[in-house]
């Protein structure tokens, strides 16, 4: 999870992270430091 964007906060503080299925194994077995370089914040 990550913060919520602006406009989403006031409705919940946090926003799911989104992967790529070809990511979903490392997210699953990575270091957290590597895990989050996953992550694709929606724009």
């Amino acid at each position: 999870m990550v913060d919520a964007t602006t406009e989403l906060f006031d409705i919940h503080d946090r926003m799911p992270v989104i992967l790529r299925p070809e990511d979903h194994e490392a997210w699953l077995h990575a270091s957290a430091d590597e895990a989050l370089t996953l992550e694709q914040i929606p724009q």
